[in-house]
């Protein structure tokens, strides 16, 4: 299903919304702990495995729906689709794809005898702008991933992690049979 300029998992109104899509997407980000994020590097393609974060609690209530990546802008240019990253204090285009079958076995497509490509596993991607975080976002943005990703504090200063926000512009996502 595809649901254009909708602002899915930070509105208030949706994150109170008891529709199918909107609970469907707003538990695939909670539960999520990373996934793919695409850019456009010189043209091409190109994407990375990242640790995300929407909230710093585990309770399903206090979930933010802002996304959140701890990214390593001093080595971006060694990293696959983060050489434009480093440059994104203004933003730049990137896409976040999620799948059932990255959680784990008890909530996942193996629990339910599904393979990854099956419809109703379901995958989700978010496009928007990603850009990095400025003031009470930053420190928001940085206790969400670390309260997830613990092990985030002890990353090197020497590679300059800093925190970024994915603000979702559009929205992919297919769970059943019909059609995405």
């Amino acid at each position: 299903m595809h649901m254009p300029l909708l602002p899915l998992l930070a509105s208030p109104a949706l994150l109170a919304s008891s529709s199918p899509e909107a609970e469907t997407a707003r538990w695939m980000v909670a539960r999520s702990d990373w996934g793919y994020v695409t850019t456009l590097t010189d043209g091409a393609p190109s994407a990375a495995v990242l640790s995300l974060s929407d909230s710093a609690c585990s309770d399903a209530a206090c979930h933010s729906g802002r996304l959140f990546f701890y990214i390593a802008t001093s080595v971006a240019a060694s990293q696959p689709g983060a050489s434009s990253l480093a440059d994104a204090d203004s933003g730049c285009n990137a896409s976040l794809t999620l799948s059932q079958a990255a959680l784990n076995r008890s909530t996942g497509c193996e629990a339910a005898a599904l393979d990854p490509e099956d419809p109703r596993c379901t995958k989700l991607t978010l496009s928007g702008r990603l850009a990095r975080t400025q003031g009470p976002a930053t420190a928001l943005g940085r206790a969400a991933l670390f309260a997830r990703h613990p092990q985030m504090r002890r990353w090197p200063a020497s590679h300059g992690f800093e925190v970024f926000e994915l603000r979702p512009a559009d929205v992919w996502m297919i769970d059943f049979y019909g059609g995405g």
